[in-house]
């Protein structure tokens, strides 16, 4: 069992059931909430959230409120969302190309504290699926 989203044009307010919601509900909410922040920044607002049960509501998960942000940058992740879609198929199982690798390696550069791993070995990509 997963919970409930209502949203409006201002506010989005989402209860788990009650049985605390599945994980699977858990994580498709925190992308939900996800996707709203980056579409509020796109439309120059922040997405104010607040998340997990309150005393006074053990079900609530997540509380969000559209604030307007003066002179706020859009966010370019924003044309992607439509575009999004979820492919739960197995990879071809390939090596990549020292160009690939590159390219990959290079996403990290510059943001602190990211770092990407690449996980080459066949053995050891089937432990990481475990």
């Amino acid at each position: 069992m997963g919970g409930i989203l209502i949203a409006s044009a201002f506010m989005a307010i989402a209860w788990l059931a009650p049985d605390r919601g599945s994980p699977a509900f858990m994580i498709a909410l925190g992308a939900v909430v996800e996707n709203m922040a980056i579409m509020a920044e796109a439309l120059g607002q922040s997405l104010q959230i607040s998340f997990l049960p309150q005393v006074n509501e053990p079900n609530l998960a997540a509380r969000c409120v559209l604030a307007e942000e003066q002179n706020k940058a859009g966010n370019n992740l924003a044309d992607f969302i439509p575009r999004r879609a979820t492919n739960r198929k197995p990879y071809e199982d390939a090596d990549l190309t020292a160009e690939q690798i590159n390219s990959l390696l290079g996403c990290a550069q510059g943001l602190p504290g990211a770092e990407i791993k690449i996980v080459s070995n066949k053995e050891d990509r089937a432990n990481l699926a475990q």
